[in-house]
């Protein structure tokens, strides 16, 4: 039983990654208003996870290697293009790291660094698309029809499970220091 407690001391984050992940493509293929043709918005539960990680956890490689691990699965399942969430989202959970010891840790700190990473990834992406020729929108496009919808969505998912993520995620901290 001790060895399983050790386990689970060291999987609980990659676990709940793992939902935030799954959570990402459920609830876009499964909420019409993320889907319709005037909005193409986009869950981010993952990266909410990774951000909360940060702030919760101290300096930690083992966040930016699983920042890197499911920027892999991000690129495999939802980009089919590899090496772009693979270097951004650990990138951004290292550059979150550097902010949250400069920046009070406070409430509006958390989400604001949040919406700077979601949009910030997003505007990436964007471009790299663009330099790709895999996108055609037009900017004013892209922040009409997805950054909007997906800053929106995001922020009022992000308000809601902060408090519930934080508290889980305290727990594990607890956990893994054995009180």
């Amino acid at each position: 039983m001790k060895r399983f407690s050790e386990i689970l001391k060291l999987i609980a984050p990659f676990l709940l990654l793992l939902l935030g992940f799954c959570l990402d493509g459920v609830v876009k293929y499964n909420l019409d208003f993320l889907n319709d043709k005037s909005n193409n918005g986009l869950p981010q539960f993952m990266l909410m996870m990774l951000i909360i990680f940060a702030f919760k956890f101290t300096m930690s490689k083992e966040i930016v290697i699983y920042a890197a691990i499911f920027g892999l699965f991000y690129d495999i399942f939802y980009m089919n293009i590899f090496g772009i969430y693979v270097v951004l989202l650990p990138l951004f959970v290292a550059l979150i790291y550097i902010l949250k010891d400069i920046l009070a840790d406070n409430f509006i700190i958390e989400v604001s660094l949040y919406l700077l990473s979601l949009i910030g990834i997003h505007v990436i992406v964007y471009l790299l698309g663009l330099i790709f020729k895999t996108v055609s929108l037009s900017f004013a496009d892209f922040i009409t029809y997805t950054i909007a919808p997906t800053v929106i969505f995001n922020l009022v998912t992000f308000i809601i499970l902060l408090l519930p993520i934080s508290w889980v995620t305290d727990k594990i901290i607890e956990f893994r220091r054995g009180y």
